[in-house]
């Protein structure tokens, strides 16, 4: 018999630990796998499959606890059956007793490390974000830093326009995705954008969730037809209203859970105004030139009392203003 010995602490941004994992640590009691006991433990625990699936047929399985409270569980396992006995059991709750402690200290350790490294990130996306009006200019910077907390295939930002019913694919790094390229305008109808639009919360999905939407969601399709597998979509909220959202997309499956999300949720906020600066001071250039557009049309119409001089020279000026290689007017 060789057995495996496996220890595993609840995740921290991760959004749990293995089903069979929380299993132990919601029940205190040690725990002996054989014959007799597994097809219990399958019916409380069907995630507990995978170890039997992969022909481990007997095992220990310990909560390791610290001051009262939850710290990991301790495995046990082989894979001859009927390998443990209570007295071995009793040996391996020993042993975990030892090992809570330091497990503990060391959870600890990470948390106060990740704690540090998320205030460190954090401001340095606000200084990206903040060092220019051109988004597009910072933006892989800032997906840089993003990266370093949130594992990810592919990133970008999304703006919605709800009165005019479309959503844009402003931004991205990382996978291309086929009629999502930067630029690219598409419809809101059957879109995440749309669903974020009407319910602006943050949404997460994995491949199962990812392949039933997938025939009603084009732009879901497309991702997972890309091998992407696991999402989270936050909305970018300006003054209470959705102005687009912040997608993040991996190819490993069910990588996300709530750690990921409240992450995402405050990195989200830092982008949403940093972004809706920058649509207003695009906004405001484009005004700018129309005023600026208008007044030169009006001093060319002013200029002469040669009409087709004055023509020709409008139909120029409006051409320049409305970004057109063909003038709609006509003297």
């Amino acid at each position: 018999m060789t057995p495996t010995l496996l220890a595993h602490a609840p995740r921290q941004n991760r959004g749990g630990c293995p089903a069979h994992c929380r299993y132990r640590i919601d029940h205190p009691d040690p725990l002996i796998l054989n014959d007799e006991t597994v097809d219990g433990l399958l019916k409380r625990v069907p995630g507990f499959s995978v170890v039997v699936d992969s022909g481990l047929k007997s095992g220990i399985s310990i909560p390791l606890r610290s001051r009262n409270k939850p710290v990991g569980v301790l495995h046990l396992r082989a894979f001859a059956p009927d390998a443990f006995s209570s007295q071995e059991a009793a040996f391996v709750e020993a042993l975990g007793l030892q090992l809570a402690g330091p497990l503990a200290s060391e959870r600890m350790r990470i948390r106060l490390e990740q704690s540090t490294l998320e205030e460190s990130v954090l401001a340095e996306i606000g200084r990206i974000m903040t060092s220019s009006l051109e988004i597009g200019d910072v933006f892989p910077h800032c997906a840089d830093q993003i990266a370093r907390l949130i594992q990810f295939d592919r990133l970008a930002i999304v703006l919605i326009d709800a009165d005019a019913g479309t959503k844009t694919d402003l931004y991205s790094v990382g996978v291309e995705i086929p009629g999502q390229e930067p630029g690219t305008v598409t419809p809101l109808a059957n879109s995440v954008a749309e669903e974020i639009l009407k319910s602006p919360k943050p949404l997460l999905l994995g491949a199962e969730k990812l392949n039933e939407r997938a025939d009603r969601y084009p732009d879901t399709r497309a991702g997972v037809d890309q091998g992407l597998k696991s999402l989270i979509a936050v909305p970018l909220l300006w003054r209470g209203h959705p102005i687009g959202y912040l997608n993040i997309r991996s190819e490993i499956d069910g990588v996300y859970g709530t750690g990921d999300i409240k992450l995402a949720t405050v990195i989200a906020a830092q982008i949403a105004g940093s972004f809706a600066a920058s649509m207003l001071y695009a906004q405001s250039e484009q005004e700018s030139a129309s005023r600026k557009g208008l007044a030169g049309i009006g001093r060319i119409i002013t200029s002469s009392h040669d009409v087709d001089a004055v023509c020709e020279r409008f139909a120029a000026q409006a051409r320049e203003l409305s970004h057109s290689t063909e003038s709609l007017y006509r003297c």
